[in-house]
């Protein structure tokens, strides 16, 4: 079992107290004047390469970037996520905290 990052645990448990106390507003999730564009807009763009599946999948904002928990399920060996995600307008650093698993893919019968 894999630890967690410590820059990840300090981040998230800094943001528990901001998020309980946020008031509805007229904010949505995915605009940019939204306080969570960020991990919107890399989940966004994790969930759209294909070949790339994940059965979970947590985003936490941490200093200058992002932390990714969760299963990937891939076919590939050549995409990384850490680009994927940097490729978002301020994330400059990834603590890439996924479990990857091969796809299994079953031979057709014949």
């Amino acid at each position: 079992m894999r630890r967690r990052s410590e820059n990840c645990t300090e981040e998230s448990a800094a943001l528990a107290p901001l998020l309980a106390d946020e008031e509805p507003s007229s904010l949505q999730v995915g605009t940019i004047d939204s306080p969570h564009w960020i991990e919107f807009e890399v989940h966004n763009r994790l969930t759209s390469v294909p070949g790339l599946h994940f059965s979970s999948l947590v985003i936490r904002r941490i200093q200058n970037g992002v932390c990714l928990e969760g299963v990937l399920e891939s076919d590939e060996d050549d995409t990384d996520v850490c680009d994927v995600a940097r490729s978002v307008a301020g994330v400059e650093s990834v603590l890439n905290h996924l479990v990857v698993r091969r796809r299994r893919t079953v031979p057709p019968k014949g």
